[in-house]
């Protein structure tokens, strides 16, 4: 996958950037169970350095399921 955003903030701290961009890639799973249970599971790296406190090539696992009913 590849992932981007931007963000800002209005009432910023001293040295406070007034935008944030963040741009990450990488793989990602999915799981269907029947027609009530679906998992996934991504594995992002930090493409930019955003100058707040994680730091350029930080990565992230992320989980997610979903149970209908």
């Amino acid at each position: 996958f590849v992932d981007h955003a931007s963000g800002g903030s209005v009432h910023r701290l001293p040295g406070e950037a007034r935008q944030v961009t963040l741009t990450s890639v990488g793989p990602g799973l999915r799981w269907t169970m029947g027609d009530r249970f679906s998992m996934r599971l991504d594995y992002g790296f930090q493409l930019e350095d955003t100058g707040m406190a994680l730091s350029q090539g930080d990565s992230r696992i992320h989980l997610g399921m979903i149970l209908a009913y």
